[in-house]
């Protein structure tokens, strides 16, 4: 079955761009860490990366995936900012736009559709 080309929107190019920008800086980290950690790294590195790759290609369990990862993002930015780390901040906000931007969006939407 031949697939339809859809354009892909410029925003979902970023998104997806960040994700496996993320997937390798956390694979890249993983690489130099314990074992515990490393294979913690290693798994959220695949699971960015594949997300990436699936947004850029359009597919609907990319979506949900970029949104679950989007609420866990949001809940870690909870826990530094009460952990008192300023950093929190831009973790809670990218994750709240990122977030609300895939699941509210009529032309995401109908791209992912």
């Amino acid at each position: 079955m031949k697939e339809v080309q859809k354009d892909v929107p410029l925003s979902v190019k970023c998104i997806s761009g960040l994700n496996i920008f993320f997937g390798v800086l956390l694979f890249s980290l993983g690489y130099t860490m314990s074992t515990l950690t490393q294979v913690i790294f290693m798994a959220m590195a695949f699971l960015c990366f594949f997300t990436g790759w699936g947004l850029w290609k359009g597919r609907e369990w990319a979506r949900v995936a970029a949104l679950i990862i989007s609420a866990f993002c949001f809940l870690a930015g909870i826990i530094y900012i009460v952990s008192g780390d300023i950093l929190g901040i831009s973790i809670l906000v990218s994750s709240w736009f990122i977030g609300r931007y895939l699941f509210y969006d009529e032309d995401i939407k109908k791209f992912f559709s």
